[in-house]
């Protein structure tokens, strides 16, 4: 695996920044005056390849908010425009494969060869599944054997972290 990960290392792209910040709003958001930098290693040759920002509470209060927000926005679109947000995703994942399977092979030392056509690959067929699948989500309609009726509507609920 070293020699994969050193080519990795060789091809980290520059236009990421030094230290990787939390991703708010749709922008990197630097943390707080002192945060906590932590660390980003190569499994393999233990060479420090960058540096995360960690975020405090209230950093993590805010971009919860700040989801929550974007998310109630999200629930008003259309099923098909969502489901072309998340292909489009997956149009990106497919344009960057390369970049991010040298990431992937610098972070977990895994084989270049497994990160290119699994790990990228997989998330991008799960966004296109899922992008083809939003227009098709629709609810139920049950008749109740007392002459009442129930119903089932689908719809985005909130925001999940991770």
């Amino acid at each position: 695996f070293a020699p994969a990960a050193a080519a990795a290392m060789a091809r980290i792209p520059r236009h990421w920044p030094a230290a990787l910040q939390s991703w708010v709003g749709g922008k990197f958001a630097p943390a707080a005056g002192s945060a906590t930098r932590i660390p980003l290693v190569s499994a393999v040759s233990g060479e420090q390849y960058g540096e995360f920002e960690a975020a405090d509470r209230e950093q993590v209060d805010h971009a919860v908010q700040v989801a929550a927000e974007a998310q109630r926005e999200w629930a008003k679109w259309c099923p098909t425009d969502r489901g072309r947000v998340l292909r489009r995703a997956a149009d990106i994942l497919t344009e960057r494969n390369d970049e991010l399977a040298q990431l992937e092979t610098l972070d977990t030392s895994r084989p270049i060869q497994e990160t290119d056509c699994v790990d990228i690959v997989s998330a991008r067929d799960a966004l296109e599944y899922y992008g083809g699948l939003a227009p098709t989500i629709g609810g139920d309609f049950i008749h109740q054997p007392n002459r009442s009726w129930a119903y089932t509507v689908r719809e985005p609920l909130g925001v999940t972290c991770g």
